[in-house]
């Protein structure tokens, strides 16, 4: 992570370094507390798979503005799996 390259080449704290570069330093030291869910990552994979992709809204949406509006690739990580 660069928060922790920028420490060790310059030898500052966490919250110099993360101010260096405009971030949080709580987002830094975030911990996830929450255990694996493996059915929900599962049923979301299932869902990307079956379903096209609407994270963009429909694909004709900016057709009456003469955009051509590609297909999104949101759920390409949970295809690739």
């Amino acid at each position: 992570m660069l928060v922790d390259e920028i420490r060790a080449d310059w030898k500052v704290s966490i919250r110099c370094a993360c101010g260096l570069i405009q971030f949080d330093p709580t987002t830094y030291r975030y911990k996830s507390r929450r255990l694996g869910q493996p059915a929900l990552e599962q049923r979301i994979k299932e869902i990307c798979e079956s379903e096209p992709c609407r994270a963009n809204g429909p694909s004709d949406i900016g057709e009456p503005f003469g955009l051509a509006i590609g297909a999104s690739t949101c759920c390409s990580d949970a295809r690739d799996g």
